[in-house]
Parts: structure tokens; C-alpha cells; sequence
């Protein structure tokens, strides 16, 4: 927040919860493709391609839309493998969204701050996804046995997502065709891949085939016996959840004794149990692009009478893409209302503190945030798309009663000389400074300032050059003093060969001063 030098106040208590924001009726939101694609004992699911992620140029009114239904990416049963302040939202009539980009949403969002035959196929078998596509895998152990015709089955997971029999038949001639259930499927070379309707179930399977053989007449049923000793897969369906999860699900047979990286997963008497996996630290940050979730777990799996079967499960999905403009990673204002902006995913949706904000076709928000008492607490941030991990940010927001009597406050332990700040800067992110001087330049960039600050404060030789990042909109104009408050982000390339400028994250600004 930016503040014009303000009489000293009292200092700021801290503050607590989030409650959540009104909402009102969206437009139509296009969704992102969820393509499944599998691997037994290997790979599997599918993500949408990368969009472009181009700065916000503008903002919009518009009502935020309802709660949406979590979609996770990946597997059905077919597949396998700190004080109290508080925050107000007050309802605003919806404009519509037009131009480029999305304008502020005005309906405020409050803020509670506070041995087998020779011709039997075993798996486990491995189908990588494609087009592009990554998936969620899953392993699974299956016998086929061959029926008395010349027909060889196995299992696998098309790209489809579905389960597929896998036939061989040698005396099979092109255009022969087999059918099970709706499902038909034609031999070529002597093989086809026949789609099952529904997933095969843990235990035995009995299968009927027809074979129909053109021109010869000899047409024919065929049974085949599939038996499915274990199943162990990627479980998505609470990874939309808050906080996410991630899953290894597992069916087997009685008797059963299965472990993931060592670890015996207890089976209920239908031989099913999870095996939870931690996925906190790789859905939490800000990134503008995709960026994999992988994981690479070992199993074993004991059956009933000792034979051991051993094996990895490969999950490899996206992550969303999230980026907050506004007010960045951390905010200190003096009054209520503050700009939420960022950018997510074409068709992806976004939650703050639990419940919806407008998102624009493009991926774009701005929504108005309303504090209603002075404190602190952290807010998050959630954005999600069909087919894709959540990716989630938190911002830390403070409302304070005085900001030059923050600014004292703030000076404590912060860096204030230059030349402190430009040794070995890289070192130092994350510190806290404090900064002032006089401004170069000042330039809008979507809902956020730009500011290339001449730092009066322990500069031996000017100009002492620093890029101020500051998460709100304010006019600054060439020659104007300024204070600045924030943490190091690092250094950035100046204008001269070789130039290094540190670069700061700006929390907040007192204007026509430079004390």
C-alpha cells in the first residue's frame, strides 16, 4: 500500500481467518481437454499443452462465478494405474467483461484475517501416454490364460484411458472381427485391440468372445478366463482438496500383503487400502508455466503362497500454472481494500480462501479484497484445471493502522545501505530492506509498478540503481522521493555490460519522502 508520509499512529495488532468471498453467476468457461492415457507398472495420464502466459494488460468488473465441482486429472475405476482482522464482500451489479483483459471485480471479498503355460501373457506392462500427454500410472498383475482356439489375450490401457484385451490370433485372417459387449475390433496382422466397457475386476474374470472370420464361416464364441491377482494405481480424487492429496490406491486378492517403498499397506476386508503421498511442497509457489509432478514409487506385493512381485508406479502429471501480480507474495496496506490479480491456465479456475473468484476465457483475475480490521494473516490461493495438479500460493497481508509508523518498525533488523545491499545480493534473498531515494522511471505493468529507484541511502557511488517490484497501482512521476519496504528477490541485468541491479519485492511505499 502506498502511503503520502501519515501522522504517527499506534502499532499494528495481529490478526487471523478467512472467510468466504460473495460470489454471483459467471460466464460460460471453456474447459481444458482431460485426456486419460495409462501404464501398468509404468507410466500414465494425460495434461493439457502449455498456454502462453502474457502479462495482464487490463482489469475487469465481473461477478465471480459459483463453486466447481473438483475435477481432478486421471483415473476413473477404468484406469490404472497469526492477530483477528477480518474481511467483508459486499455485491456489486456485475459488468461485463470486454476488452483484452479482466477489470477489478468490485463485489468485495471479505477477509477473516487470522510357472505358467508358454502363451500366457504376465504383467506387469507398460503404455506411456501420448500426444504430448503425461499420466498417473498404476501397475497391475494379471493371468491370461489362452483359450482352446489359436487366440492369445493380455491386458493393457489404451491411450484412451480405457482397458484393452490385447489379442493375438495367427490363423486370423485381415477383416476378421471380435466383439465383446458393444465393443468390436478388427485383426490385422493377426493382432486388435478390443476396448472393455467397464474395468476388470480384482479376482476372476470370465470373458466371451465372438469371432467372426469373413468369407469362411467360421464363426465362433470364445471363453477366456482373466484372473487379476492385484491392482495399484494413482488415486486423484481428492488432489483438487484443501490442502490437496495424492494417493497410491491398491485392490488385491485375499491374502494378499502389499507394501509401498517399504512400507505394509493395511488392506480392509475387501483387500483395498491407500498409501498416501506428499505433494505439499511441489503444488506451493508462484510459476507462470506448467511444471511436472512426478513421482516414482516401489512396491511389493506378497500373494498367497509366496510369490513375490516387485515394481515401481510412476505418477507424472502438470501442475497449473499461477501467478499473482497483485499485491505479490506479501502486502502491508493502511486501509481496507487491496487488488487480488493474477493469471492461471485458459479455462482453469481460481479459489481464495476456499471459495471462487471470476476468472476471465483467458485465465486472467482481478478481484477487489476488502480487510475489515487491522491484523495480519496469510491467505491462499488456488488454481485449478481439469487434467492438471492444483497449484497453490500464499500471500501475507497485513492492515495497519499508520504505515510511517510501520516504516519504524520495519527499519528494525532491515537493510538500509546500498552498497550492504549489492554484496554478494544473491545471498541475500528473502532479507529485508529499506529503502530510499528518488524515482528514474515508474511504469504500470498489469495491476503491479515497476520502479527504478535512485537509492540515496549508502550509496558511495551514484547513481545507486535499484528495480522496485510493487504489487499495486500508483503514479509516480521522474525526480519524486520515495521510500520503499520489501524483501531481495535477487539481482536483475542493468543497462551497462556486465550491470547487476539488486531487485526487491516491495510491501509497501511512502511517497514524497525519502527519510
Amino acid at each position: 500500500m502506498i502511503g503520502n508520509a501519515p501522522p504517527t499512529g499506534a502499532p499494528a495488532t495481529p490478526a487471523a481467518n478467512v472467510a468466504p468471498p460473495a460470489v454471483a453467476a459467471p460466464s460460460p468457461q471453456p474447459r481444458l481437454a482431460n485426456l486419460n492415457s495409462t501404464m501398468l507398472g509404468g507410466a500414465g495420464m494425460a495434461v493439457p499443452p502449455t498456454s502462453p502466459d502474457p502479462a495482464i494488460s487490463a482489469h475487469a468488473d465481473a461477478p465471480a462465478p459459483p463453486p466447481v465441482a473438483a475435477q481432478p486429472g486421471g483415473y476413473s475405476a477404468a484406469q490404472y494405474g497469526q492477530g483477528t482482522a477480518q474481511a467483508v464482500a459486499e455485491k456489486s451489479p456485475p459488468n461485463s467483461v470486454g476488452g483484452s483483459a479482466p477489470a477489478v471485480n468490485d463485489a468485495l471479498t471479505d477477509l477473516s484475517i487470522a510357472g505358467l503355460p508358454s502363451r500366457i501373457a504376465r504383467g506387469p506392462l507398460v503404455l506411456i501416454g501420448v500426444g504430448g500427454f503425461l499420466a498417473v500410472g498404476a501397475a497391475l498383475f494379471a493371468i491370461f490364460w489362452t483359450s482352446p482356439a489359436p487366440l492369445e489375450a493380455h491386458i493393457s490401457v489404451g491411450a484412451d484411458g480405457k482397458e484393452h484385451l490385447q489379442l493375438v490370433c495367427e490363423d486370423c485372417v485381415d477383416g476378421t472381427t471380435v466383439t465383446l459387449n458393444d465393443e468390436v475390433a478388427t485383426f490385422a496382422s493377426g493382432k486388435a485391440q478390443l476396448a472393455l466397457t467397464a474395468p476388470l475386476a480384482v479376482g476372476n474374470n470370465e470373458l466371451a468372445v465372438r469371432v467372426e472370420r469373413p468369407g469362411l464361416g467360421r464363426n465362433e464364441e470364445i471363453a477366456l478366463q482373466v484372473p487379476i491377482q492385484y491392482r495399484i494405481k494413482g488415486d486423484l480424487s481428492e488432489l483438487d482438496n484443501e490442502p490437496p492429496k495424492l494417493w497410491i490406491a491398491i485392490e488385491s486378492v485375499p491374502g494378499a500383503k502389499i507394501s509401498v517403498e517399504g512400507t505394509a499397506v493395511e488392506l480392509d476386508s475387501a483387500g483395498k487400502g491407500r498409501f498416501p503421498v506428499d505433494v505439499k511442497k511441489d503444488l506451493r509457489g508462484i510459476s507462470r508455466k506448467r511444471e511436472p509432478l512426478s513421482r516414482t514409487l516401489a512396491y511389493s506385493v506378497t500373494l498367497e503362497g509366496g510369490s513375490v512381485e516387485q515394481g515401481e508406479v510412476n505418477l507424472r502429471m502438470e501442475i497449473v500454472p499461477l501467478s499473482i501480480d497483485s499485491p505479490g507474495s506479501s502486502v502491508v496496506i493502511d486501509d481496507e481494500h487491496f487488488t487480488l490479480a493474477g493469471r492461471t491456465a485458459k479455462g482453469g479456475t481460481v479459489r481464495v480462501a476456499g471459495s471462487p473468484i471470476t476468472v476471465d476465457p483467458a485465465g486472467r483475475f482481478a478481484q477487489r479484497m476488502k480487510v475489515n480490521a487491522v491484523g495480519e494473516t496469510t491467505i491462499t490461493v488456488q488454481a485449478s484445471a481439469p487434467g492438471n495438479a492444483p497449484r497453490l500460493v500464499d500471500i501475507r497481508v497485513k492492515r495497519v493502522k499508520d504505515l510511517k509508523e510501520e516504516s519504524i518498525t520495519f527499519r528494525h533488523g532491515a537493510i538500509e545501505s546500498y552498497d550492504q545491499l549489492t554484496l554478494d545480493i544473491d545471498q541475500k534473498k528473502g532479507l529485508a530492506v529499506a529503502l530510499r531515494g528518488r524515482v528514474e522511471l515508474a511504469r504500470e505493468d498489469a495491476h503491479a509498478t515497476v520502479i527504478l529507484l535512485d537509492v540515496r541511502s549508502g550509496c558511495k557511488k551514484p547513481p545507486c540503481l535499484a528495480r522496485l517490484v510493487y504489487g499495486s497501482k500508483v503514479k509516480l512521476e521522474p525526480g519524486a522521493k520515495l521510500s520503499a519496504f520489501g524483501h531481495i528477490r535477487g539481482s536483475v541485468d542493468g543497462t551497462r555490460a556486465g550491470e547487476k541491479l539488486p531487485e526487491i519485492d516491495v510491501e509497501f511505499v511512502l511517497a514524497g519522502t525519502d527519510l
